[in-house]
């Protein structure tokens, strides 16, 4: 979960999430078969959940 919201914290220009430590909850992590983990992070907009906001990282 860490290295999720590090990668989003280095790519402000890419994602215009300025605070993702704070903006972001967990909404669950899923192992692969290769070792990998797909992160899920939960966002809100004004008290409105953000639909498809969520990235593979």
């Amino acid at each position: 979960m860490g290295a999720a919201r590090a990668h989003l914290a280095g790519q402000e220009d890419r994602y215009r999430i300025a605070h993702p430590e704070r903006d972001l909850e967990p909404a669950g992590t899923v192992a692969t078969d290769d070792g990998r983990q797909t992160v899920r992070l939960r966002q809100e907009h004004h008290g409105v959940q953000v639909l498809g906001g969520h990235r593979r990282t």
